[in-house]
């Protein structure tokens, strides 16, 4: 008896040091992460930088570094950064409304290899009679892949230039359309790739059609609320007062796609730029905290089927470095980089084949990254469009290997 009771007072011991060993870990780790993310927002010049770490059904780890506004000599000690501050997240929207096409395909009320045309025989016209007849043969999964060809309106001078003059107006879609349509195409539909917000304007007009709602209410009704992303809002329009009083204000410049790239200069205040241009391209606002919860449900198979993910998956080649002829399917195993229905694809050691995106407005970066592999998912948001804080994405993969080399992660 007494045997029994000093094995198992031994094995309590060992518990605990264990634990305590973890712990000591763990903290150790969060610190080295912390000075990452701090050593990253002073040198992006960014005011800040907020990042979450989510690690299979763990509770999401947070840090944060800096200010919600630019540091001046009338405002030298501007609020500092929390995880409920809401930045614009820019392209990452059209993972959101990848997600609701595929949701509405899980549900039978479409196809992603429909038409534009066939999609106007169920619904009703949904698009202007000029934007019908140059898109018509154009599939719902050639908008969702960018192998559509259409015409990429933040790539149009005029149209840019006019928003810089005025970045709070109110943008009218039709316009918008009107000089995409306008437009000679890239290629024939399905004969390429060429990244284009215009993909997705359109997108989200058809989300509009099928679901009888507004993209944001449509968002809301089967992926925000259910997943309880409660910081998480679809704005095409000026922000209310409430969600500006939020916001850590962007610092950049509107710019040209191609030209005019970002600068080592942090800008000027573009926190109430007009995201109606955007559309479901790009005009979602969050937290890093909501961004990791939905990624890690997003492939976890907790908001479409498995047979949706695995459209979602299905990858074309983005013609980088001549890896591959741009726009034809890329094999499951393909080392090269690939761009799916609203997510990209690239494949890194030790990670091996990894999901991210990248999203920017003028003002703000975001991204997501996904590790199959080790079932964790990333976020990271930064209030400046500058040279090196667009460079997410490597310390988001420096973040990864950190935790890779725990084996007990956090």
């Amino acid at each position: 008896m007494q045997r029994n009771i000093l094995l198992l007072l031994w094995l309590v011991i060992g518990m605990f040091t264990s634990i305590s060993a973890y712990a000591k870990v763990n903290i150790l780790l969060q610190k080295e992460i912390q000075k990452s993310v701090v050593s990253f927002q002073k040198s992006s010049g960014a005011p800040a930088i907020v990042m979450s770490i989510k690690q299979g059904d763990q509770v999401a780890i947070n840090f944060v570094s800096g200010t919600t506004l630019k540091r001046t000599w009338k405002n030298w000690t501007p609020p500092k950064v929390t995880i409920s501050s809401l930045f614009q997240i820019g392209s990452i929207t059209k993972n959101f409304a990848a997600a609701k096409i595929l949701q509405l395909e899980a549900q039978g009320k479409i196809t992603i290899n429909e038409t534009i045309a066939e999609t106007i025989k169920k619904y009703g016209q949904w698009l202007p009679t000029v934007a019908l007849e140059a898109w018509s043969d154009i599939t719902i999964k050639q908008l969702l892949n960018m192998t559509s060809g259409i015409y990429n309106v933040t790539e149009n001078k005029e149209l840019l230039t006019e928003v810089e003059k005025d970045p709070t107006k109110q943008m009218n879609i039709n316009d918008i359309l009107h000089t995409a349509y306008s437009h000679r195409p890239y290629f024939k539909p399905g004969k390429g790739y060429h990244y284009s917000d215009t993909n997705y304007i359109i997108i989200g007009l058809l989300i509009q059609a099928i679901t009888k709602q507004t993209v944001s209410a449509a968002l809301s009704a089967t992926i925000f609320k259910p997943l309880k992303l409660t910081n998480t809002y679809y704005i095409d329009h000026a922000y209310s007062p409430a969600i500006y009083q939020r916001m850590a204000h962007g610092y950049g410049f509107v710019y040209l796609v191609g030209e005019g790239l970002p600068t080592s200069k942090v800008g000027k205040d573009m926190t109430r730029f007009n995201l109606s241009m955007a559309g479901a391209a790009g005009a979602m606002v969050s937290t890093t905290e909501d961004l990791v919860v939905w990624t890690h449900a997003l492939f976890t198979g907790k908001v479409i089927p498995k047979q949706q993910l695995q459209e979602m998956q299905q990858a074309v080649c983005v013609g980088l470095r001549h890896q591959c002829e741009s726009g034809k399917p890329l094999a499951s195993d393909s080392h090269a980089v690939g761009y799916g229905l609203g997510i990209s694809r690239f494949y890194v050691k030790p990670f091996g084949e990894c999901w991210t995106y990248l999203g920017g407005t003028p003002g703000y970066y975001a991204l997501i990254f996904w590790s199959p592999k080790y079932n964790l998912a990333i976020a990271v948001t930064t209030n400046a469009t500058t040279i090196k804080s667009q460079k997410l994405l490597p310390l988001v993969l420096k973040t990864a290997l950190l935790l890779t080399k725990q084996k007990q992660g956090f």
